[in-house]
């Protein structure tokens, strides 16, 4: 089986407060480590509820897995 890359992504949430609800904005970048010119556009997700932020969090951490064999 061959050896998974490398890969080095970014989650950034920013959440901003208004009187009657949560703003939260989720920029995702992936393959940071292979430079911009690669790694392309980020991704950009927004919310209204927490609940659904944190799925796409959670969905966005369980994309990456380990890319080599268990120590």
């Amino acid at each position: 089986m061959p050896k998974r890359a490398r890969q080095a992504s970014v989650c950034i949430l920013r959440i901003e407060t208004e009187p009657d609800r949560l703003l939260i904005t989720m920029t995702i970048e992936r393959s940071l480590h292979q430079g911009p010119a690669i790694a392309g556009q980020p991704k950009i997700l927004r919310f209204a509820q927490p609940e659904a932020a944190i799925d796409a969090v959670a969905d966005f951490i369980r994309s990456h897995q380990p890319h080599g064999p268990p120590s």
